[in-house]
């Protein structure tokens, strides 16, 4: 059997399989797969075959294979097909890109489809994700129609591949992938500001042996991102310059802090350089939220080794697992 994806006719969620009635679908929304399940249970019943906590089952399904890797799953949406998802996603990350005579802009292909922009305003978008890395949703939906954009935009930032530019007009997506590696000079000028300031830093890092796999790192650095405003950001980095928020939501302006999260590829070390007053509450429960979010990274991720340490102005550097 031939299995072709419906992205060759036009993007659709579901892939049919030729010479056979049974449909092997790459992509589904969450309440289209509970209801399919549903009628399987319904179906199994009429044979006398009885589906305990069908509900558990279903979720249990599908966290097993999403832990080995074969399934990729928002709240609303579940990419049954890795390998469809992989093509679909190959003009986000497209460095290939050919202007024709006629002013068009062919991405290459999907696999499935040859992706070629001709709205002049999608052509604008695209040179602003080339030379910025930011994803504007108008682009997404050239990208990904007929309504897969709607799924695909929160999966990425799911997957930690992106993270939502804060009062962009346009509502675009900062695509780490598309970034540059080297770190800004604005980085530096926010760092001086707060040593002139005499404002003591925590400095954490964490070693990954034997490195990291991809999207590893851009999962820590964009749960990071939710700190605050996003100043800055690179490849391998990002700045978040804000104020801790009360439970109203407004800033606190004795609570404002800084911090540069950025990973080297050479050392295969992460490191968080936390800056603020350490007789506040703001640099701690940045530091806090840094470790949680390298953490729930290692859960994604298992089998990757890391070693903690810790640098406080009082106590010197501390070893931590």
């Amino acid at each position: 059997m031939v299995a072709q994806s419906a992205a060759s006719h036009g993007g659709g969620e579901t892939a049919k399989t030729a010479g056979a009635e049974a449909q092997v679908y790459a992509g589904i929304t969450a309440e289209d797969l509970r209801t399919k399940w549903q009628e399987a249970v319904e179906k199994l019943a009429k044979r006398k075959i009885t589906v305990v906590n069908p509900d558990n089952a279903l979720e249990g399904a599908l966290s097993i294979r999403e832990f080995d890797g074969s399934v990729v799953r928002h709240e609303t949406f579940v990419f049954l097909d890795v390998v469809w998802l992989a093509k679909i996603l190959k003009p986000l990350l497209n460095h290939k890109d050919e202007e024709t005579f006629e002013g068009l802009v062919k991405l290459g292909g999907t696999g499935d489809m040859c992706l070629t922009l001709e709205d002049p305003l999608d052509i604008i978008s695209w040179f602003r994700l080339k030379r910025e890395g930011v994803l504007e949703p108008r682009l997404a939906r050239t990208m990904w129609s007929n309504g897969l954009s709607e799924y695909v935009l929160p999966t990425l930032t799911t997957l930690g591949l992106a993270f939502p530019l804060e009062a962009d007009p346009a509502g675009g997506l900062v695509v780490l992938l598309r970034l540059t590696p080297g770190r800004p000079e604005r980085v530096g000028k926010v760092m001086d500001t707060f040593y002139l300031d005499q404002t003591p830093a925590l400095n954490a890092s964490w070693k990954m042996f034997l490195g990291v796999p991809p999207g590893a790192i851009e999962k820590v650095l964009t749960r990071c991102c939710s700190l605050g405003g996003v100043t800055v950001f690179w490849r391998s980095g990002v700045l978040v310059h804000s104020a801790l928020r009360d439970e109203d939501g407004d800033e606190d302006g004795s609570d404002i802090f800084a911090v540069v999260l950025e990973y080297s590829s050479s050392d295969n070390e992460l490191t968080a350089q936390v800056f603020g007053d350490i007789s506040t509450q703001a640099p701690w429960t940045v530091l806090s939220y840094a470790a949680s979010a390298v953490r729930l990274m290692l859960m994604d991720f298992p089998g990757l080794r890391s070693r903690g340490s810790l640098k406080c102005p009082q106590h010197g550097y501390t070893a931590c697992s």
